[in-house]
């Protein structure tokens, strides 16, 4: 029985959206709001109670989503994830949450970081170059030309 070849192209392009993802980092920012689309992570100096649609997060640490406004008082999130002074992670779908300043530690965006690009590409073109010294075919005129009987 001979297995499909099917899955090696989905896994191939998984490993490198894994890869791609690594290559991003949270920079923190220096005293400048961010603006409105921005994708952050905010963390905040003491945990507070977040509310995400029908649910309310108690003792929120941190939060990632984009920025939907910001000013000197509050900052207002599309939140994707709240994460707990215990750990707990709570995946939202963008719900709106609100910030005070005040309680506001420190904002981070996601930027591409070179660093790990540059690695991520090396990786990439060690393992390419490997593979595809695996799937090249012999050289040479593979024929074999001979009449077939030994003389």
């Amino acid at each position: 029985m001979r297995r499909s070849a099917a899955p090696r192209p989905v896994a191939a392009v998984a490993l490198l959206v894994f890869a791609l993802n690594g290559c991003f980092s949270y920079v923190p920012l220096n005293g400048a709001a961010p603006a409105p689309g921005t994708r952050v992570r905010v963390d905040l100096q003491t945990p507070q109670p977040v509310v995400s649609g029908d649910v309310t997060a108690n003792d929120v640490v941190s939060l990632i989503g984009e920025v939907v406004s910001a000013d000197s008082v509050t900052l207002v999130l599309s939140a994707t994830q709240l994460t707990t002074r215990t750990g707990y992670e709570h995946v939202g779908r963008g719900e709106t949450a609100r910030l005070p300043r005040a309680n506001v530690a420190r904002i981070s965006q996601n930027r591409l970081s070179p660093v790990r690009t540059a690695l991520v590409a090396g990786v990439v073109l060690v393992l390419g170059g490997s593979f595809a010294s695996h799937v090249r075919p012999p050289r040479g005129n593979g024929g074999g030309g001979g009449s077939g009987s030994a003389n």
